[in-house]
């Protein structure tokens, strides 16, 4: 097979690194070659500018032409045209393996290579884990699986503690479905009855200060049971985790008679505490039980941004035969945490499934780092300005602006304060409230425009990201440079 790659005359040598890495893992009989065009930016490129240099090249030997994802207009038209079939690759250049390894016949002339990849790793992730959940042993209630006894696959229970109030719960459910919902002594019936209708009957875990006979049928995992206490809650015919400090043979023996009845769920020691890596391995010893791991009280030892912490604690626990992760988001560093822990699930599924590192699968919790820089080469400018900041400030008469985010409600939130009165403007993303700005007629000076601009994409990168947003200071910690 030969693939003809078209890219800007800026991109060329990124691209070219790029294909390096993907011919280690494909055909090696498949040729790929690079047409780069003259421009710096090949998604501004007129359909017949495409056309009219794919045309200089002998295109009858080729299978596939790639163009990138960034074109918005269809390509169908074109691919008729050439009687080649042109595909739009993803837009992120370190996604080139992943479209290889999904295969080029799954991508269009007309949809983003972004959104083929999207649903094709949904599609791959659903495959591993109907895979992994065929292969290993459960341990089951009412004859339904609920816990693997080995993972993968892996199974996420969200505690919910009421710090963010019912609607919230509701939305959040409706978006990320955990497996399982662990509720606390303070959650109500009426909370019970919007998770049952949610389609949690089956699927909740409970304390047992408030295990009762209306909500009995509802629950499948007793949590927070002591070892002496096991006998206590046999009769009701659940799932008893049961919490420990230590796990030893004693231990063992005390439990080998529950082993189709019980998870062990021991206290994992924190970061500072020095002693993770013997637990884990003490943890690994136990086979044959169903384990869970509260993944979130070791996160929050340390300050360390929890997107990037969350495959690798995951791994670990993995290793050490944990199938059950318990994630709590009571605290502001810990929101979002189901999220990243999904997409680390998915990530660490699809690797074991396909036996390769978790890395250009089309899932990664970069956020705040990238794999590789792109720096655009441009045509020769006639003329280079050393910027400067004008020592003149100006205050706009139409007024000002105080900007915020509203991370609960997901919204960022201006408000206005001058001639057109006091008028508070919320919006999901900048061109929302760019649009809504200049419609209203609220900024005079272009200064402010620029101003205001500035803010309000740094104020939807930490709604994007979860972080703090103040007005006027830095988004994020300034890295070392030679002019710090």
């Amino acid at each position: 097979m030969r693939i003809l790659i078209v890219t800007s005359i800026s991109a060329k040598k990124i691209v070219e690194e790029e294909i390096e890495k993907v011919k280690k893992s494909i055909d090696p009989n498949t040729i790929i070659d690079v047409l780069p065009l003259p421009i710096s930016v090949i998604a501004l490129a007129p359909k017949e500018f495409i056309k009219h240099h794919l045309l200089k090249h002998d295109l009858r030997k080729y299978d596939y032409i790639v163009l990138p994802g960034t074109i918005k207009y269809d390509l169908r038209d074109l691919s008729d045209e050439l009687g080649i079939k042109i595909v739009k690759s993803p837009s992120r250049i370190e996604l080139l393996k992943t479209m290889f390894l999904i295969g080029l016949e799954k991508f269009s002339p007309s949809i983003s290579g972004d959104k083929i990849v999207e649903q094709s790793v949904e599609q791959i992730y659903a495959k591993a884990n109907k895979y992994f959940m065929e292969k290993t042993e459960w341990l089951r209630i009412n004859n339904k699986k609920l816990i693997p006894l080995k993972p993968p696959p892996i199974i996420l229970g969200l505690l919910y503690d009421h710090v963010w109030g019912d609607e919230f719960l509701e939305q959040y459910i409706r978006v990320f479905k955990p497996d399982i919902i662990y509720l606390t002594e303070n959650s109500t019936e009426k909370t019970i009855k919007k998770l049952v209708k949610l389609g949690y009957s089956g699927r909740l875990a409970v304390p047992p200060s408030i295990l009762d006979t209306h909500i009995l049928e509802h629950v499948s995992i007793i949590y927070g049971i002591r070892i002496d206490e096991i006998n206590n809650y046999l009769k009701y015919n659940k799932i008893l985790q049961i919490q420990t400090q230590t796990i030893n043979n004693k231990l063992l023996g005390q439990l080998r008679n529950y082993r189709e009845k019980i998870i062990i769920d021991p206290i994992l020691p924190t970061l500072s505490s020095q002693k993770i890596l013997d637990k884990l391995n003490e943890y690994k010893s136990i086979t044959n039980y169903a384990k869970a791991g509260w993944i979130t009280n070791i996160s929050y030892s340390i300050d360390a941004d929890t997107h990037g912490l969350y495959p690798f604690l995951l791994e670990l626990l993995i290793e050490a035969g944990v199938s059950l992760l318990i994630i709590h988001e009571s605290e502001e560093k810990l929101v979002w945490s189901l999220q990243e822990t999904i997409e680390a699930r998915k990530l660490l599924t699809i690797s074991r499934y396909l036996g390769t590192n978790p890395r250009d699968l089309g899932i990664d919790l970069l956020y705040l780092k990238s794999k590789t820089y792109v720096y655009p080469e441009y045509e020769k400018p006639e003329e280079i300005v050393v910027a400067t900041k004008d020592p003149t400030y100006q205050i706009d008469p139409m007024g000002i602006f105080k900007i915020r985010v509203n991370h609960k409600e997901q919204v960022i939130e201006v408000f206005y304060i001058g001639r057109k009165g006091k008028i508070l403007i919320k919006g999901r993303n900048c061109e929302e409230i760019r649009d809504t700005i200049l419609r209203l007629k609220l900024v005079s000076l272009m200064s402010h425009a620029f101003y205001l601009g500035g803010e309000i994409c740094k104020a939807y990168e930490a709604l994007r990201i979860g972080k703090n947003y103040e007005q006027e200071k830095p988004l994020l910690p300034q890295r070392w440079s030679k002019n710090k």
